[in-house]
C-alpha cells in the first residue's frame, strides 16, 4: 500500500495539473449559469480540484438528489456533496446539532452533488457532463 502511495505522489504534479484542467473546462462551459456554483477559488488560493463541485443556488429550487438522478439516466455517474457529519450515525450522540445548528452544511448537502472526476476523463466527456448539467439546470427553469 506504501509503494502505491508514494507513486502517486511522485506523480502529483501531473495529477493535480489533470485535475486543474478538468475544473478550468467545467468552469468555462459552466461559469456563465446564474443558478449554480463550482468550487471557489478566491484569489490567492490555488484550488487542487480534486472533484468539482455544484451547489445550485437556493432560488431556483433544484437539489443535487434530484441533479443526480437525471444524470444517471444519461450515464453520468456523481457523488452527492458532503454530507454534514452531525448528520452520520457515528455522530448521532455528539452535542454539535443538526439542521437546526448547522443550517449552512445541511443546505449545501442538499442542494449540491460532485461531478465525475476520473483522471481518465476525456475532454470530450467532461464536455458531455458540462452540457448535461446545462440542460438540467436550463430545463428546470
Amino acid at each position: 500500500m506504501a509503494s502505491l502511495a508514494y507513486g502517486q505522489l511522485k506523480r502529483i504534479d501531473e495529477l493535480i495539473s489533470k485535475k486543474r484542467s478538468d475544473y478550468r473546462l467545467f468552469r468555462s462551459l459552466l461559469g456563465d449559469l446564474d443558478d449554480i456554483t463550482l468550487n471557489p477559488e478566491p484569489a490567492g488560493v490555488i484550488n487542487g480540484a480534486w472533484a468539482t463541485g455544484v451547489v445550485f443556488s437556493r432560488d431556483c429550487g433544484l437539489t443535487g438528489k434530484d441533479a443526480m438522478a437525471a444524470l444517471a439516466q444519461k450515464g453520468i455517474p456523481t457523488r452527492p456533496f458532503f454530507h454534514p457529519l452531525s448528520s452520520l450515525p457515528a455522530y448521532s450522540d455528539n452535542t454539535t446539532g443538526g439542521q437546526d445548528v448547522n443550517p449552512v452544511a445541511y443546505s449545501l448537502h442538499m442542494r449540491g452533488l460532485h461531478l465525475p472526476c476520473a483522471l481518465t476523463m476525456t475532454e470530450d466527456q467532461v464536455e458531455f457532463v458540462a452540457l448535461a448539467i446545462r440542460e438540467f439546470v436550463v430545463g428546470s427553469a
